[in-house]
């Protein structure tokens, strides 16, 4: 009895940790990738000399006086055409003076008021209704969220890049005040991984870089067909429509956006269970469909459904690693032998491989000291991140949008 029981256990431990070796293995893969794209100077985009997209910047608020001035202030300050580029904030829900402090920056604020359907993206498409379509072709759409500061290259890298043929572009989605220590700098690690290298390595090998909700350029028509929904994480979900119709979007990481991120793991909490219980979802929705693609597309065209795919199931990156040293562990002690040998050395190989990857990023990204400082926090945020999947997994999280507690409203 105590024999066969052993024998499951590292049955189990050891099925779950060849998927930690496989994800770590993509990370290598991604790591590889990014570096090498950043050797060819592909990390760079060159600039047109007369820009010619005319872009209108959107803006979800919903009670953001906090943070909006700052937001306006730097889109005021873009280096870009006056005449090519339009803001226009919708103020979704607002009980606060969101839209006054946008209009005393000279930008358009369009008040909505639908409190039965709340959130980014019935508020984003019901913005898109309000604006009319514009005739012309080089004419796109800029998301950027009301706690953002963008770099006042934005709009000239957009583009460039879409001039250069893409119908969507990622720009990198960062943490604003990386330095500041604690949770907000281990999160500008998680960022730097999973908005920096993944991205830039995604579309080094032919893939699609994604979508994250901030930071994002859209040529027109491409966004009217292709609306955005009431889902948790409806930029992700997106992404994958796109994939599945032969559309792929590119990543500019010279195109850079800074928000404001929880200092507690407390105000924290909300906007990650929304992220967390969302990919499980889209996850569920679209696996099997980019399988299915995966399968009927020849050998030259297959790597961007594989990808999409290994990105879509990757555990986050502490969750990975805490799953990755108990199953190693666990199936050294349950397995005899070589064999449980072999599999502790597997484990172990995986999770210098998360590590090298987490470092990695924080060097292309020139991440100051207090990020890697912030590492040391690694065993607080895997038990957090472990006990959130937990009681997602219980269906102990969002059934809808919950907006994210600002800093200055939980001092």
């Amino acid at each position: 009895m105590i024999s066969s029981v052993r024998r499951l256990i590292a049955l189990v431990s050891g099925t779950v940790g060849l998927l930690t070796v496989a994800w770590s293995s993509y990370l290598v893969v991604m790591s590889a990738a990014a570096m090498r794209a950043r050797r060819a100077g592909r990390h760079h985009t060159k600039l047109a000399d007369t820009p010619s997209t005319r872009f209108r910047v959107l803006v979800p608020a919903h009670n953001e006086s906090a943070l909006i001035a700052e937001t306006m202030s730097a889109l005021a300050a873009i280096d870009y055409p006056a005449d090519l580029f339009e803001v226009h904030v919708v103020a979704d829900n607002c009980t606060d003076d969101t839209a006054a402090i946008v209009r005393s920056h000279g930008f358009d604020a369009h008040e909505r008021d639908d409190l039965a359907n709340p959130g980014k993206g019935p508020a984003l498409g019901w913005l898109l209704d309000c604006l009319p379509t514009w005739p012309d072709t080089t004419s796109a759409f800029v998301l950027i969220d009301a706690d953002t500061i963008v770099d006042p290259d934005l709009l000239a890298v957009f583009d460039a890049r879409l001039g250069a043929g893409d119908d969507v572009v990622q720009g990198y989605y960062a943490v604003r005040d990386a330095g500041a220590g604690g949770n907000i700098a281990f999160r500008a690690a998680a960022l730097a991984v999973r908005h920096y290298v993944r991205p830039l390595g995604r579309t080094e090998l032919g893939g699609s870089s994604g979508l994250y909700g901030n930071g994002m350029a859209f040529r027109e028509s491409v966004a009217r067909a292709n609306p955005w929904s009431d889902h948790l994480v409806e930029d992700i979900e997106m992404a994958q429509r796109l994939l599945l119709d032969g559309g792929r979007v590119g990543f500019a990481p010279d195109a850079v956006v800074q928000a404001e991120m929880p200092v507690t793991l407390a105000d924290a909490t909300t906007q990650n269970q929304r992220w967390e219980a969302g990919r499980g979802q889209v996850a569920q929705a679209f696996v099997p469909p980019l399988v299915g693609a995966a399968i009927r597309r020849d050998h030259r065209r297959r790597w961007p459904y594989v990808d999409a795919i290994f990105d879509l199931t990757l555990p986050p990156i502490t969750s990975l690693m805490a799953v990755t040293g108990l199953t190693a562990s666990v199936f050294r002690l349950s397995a005899r032998g070589r064999v449980g040998s072999l599999g502790f050395g597997l484990g172990t190989a995986a999770g210098l491989a998360q590590i090298a990857h987490i470092l990695g990023a924080l060097r292309m990204v020139r991440a100051p000291l207090a990020v890697y400082r912030a590492l040391l926090l690694a065993p607080i945020h895997m038990v957090w991140k472990v006990i959130l999947l937990i009681r997602l997994a219980l269906k102990r999280g969002p059934d809808g949008w919950i907006r994210t507690t600002r800093n200055e409203e939980s001092l």
